[in-house]
């Protein structure tokens, strides 16, 4: 895939069996999220980082077997681990692999719901992004999406603990209310709401944490090339069960021409 996100050329199979298996946090507020987004039976549904499926799933189940459904990720692995766990019970699921800003394989407005869970801080290109939004949406469609709305201390502090951690710190977007209104702006999407919903991260031990960030970072993080004397600073810092702030960013838009 051209100019894939960097994230998928680390992708492997254990990599993403391990974000299935701890990827809990994402999956609680995914379920949250599609109780906003109210996909109605026979609904065409974009799913904008369907990552290893099981939202994917659930979506598939509320439109039932006249809706249809386009889950796209750039990862390959967990794509594919997605289209083996669910496509052949869900039929109505076509699984694509590409990334966020290039949704070419979908018709202009023929999308009825876009929804996209933990996905949009990892896009680079927000500008095409959202005239792409734009276009595949029909009048009166809606674009339902929770992400990450800023930098969480800790984990910026571990991934600088990896030899290119630094790198990796740049495959993420972050923008304040303002800046997200002002892309949003020239687009025909109404912003119906915006708000940033505070949801801890809690990890039963470091161990635990460890897993969660090599999952979701794609192998950035790794724990096994940590320093001794940073592996040890860490046990001492975290001896049981930890708690990280996390601010999401929650917005539904409204395609209104």
């Amino acid at each position: 895939m051209k100019d894939a996100p960097a994230g998928s050329s680390r992708d492997t199979r254990k990599l993403a069996k391990l974000y299935s298996e701890v990827s809990h946090w994402q999956r609680d507020r995914g379920t949250c999220l599609i109780e906003t987004a109210a996909p109605k039976d026979g609904e065409h549904v974009l799913d904008l980082g369907c990552g290893t499926g099981e939202l994917t799933a659930e979506l598939a189940r509320r439109i039932g077997a006249s809706g249809q459904l386009t889950a796209i990720d750039p990862d390959p692995q967990r794509l594919a681990q997605a289209r083996a766990q669910f496509g052949a019970s869900f039929p109505t699921i076509r699984f694509v692999q590409t990334k966020a800003e290039d949704l070419s394989m979908v018709s202009d407005g023929s999308i009825d719901l876009i929804y996209s869970n933990y996905t949009l801080h990892w896009v680079l290109d927000q500008n095409r992004l959202f005239s792409e939004i734009e276009r595949v949406l029909r009048p009166g469609g809606r674009m339902v999406t929770e992400f990450l709305g800023a930098p969480i201390e800790t984990l910026i502090e571990l991934l600088l603990m990896m030899p290119e951690g630094a790198k990796a710190l740049g495959e993420n977007v972050y923008l304040d209310e303002v800046g997200w209104r002002a892309l949003i702006a020239p687009h025909a999407l109404a912003i119906e709401k915006l708000d940033w919903p505070e949801t801890p991260l809690r990890y039963e031990n470091l161990q635990a944490l460890f897993d969660w960030l090599e999952a979701t970072s794609h192998g950035a993080f790794d724990h096994r090339k940590l320093s001794a004397q940073d592996r040890a600073m860490l046990t001492r810092r975290f001896p049981a069960e930890i708690e990280l702030a996390c601010l999401g960013l929650r917005m539904v838009l409204r395609k209104t021409g």
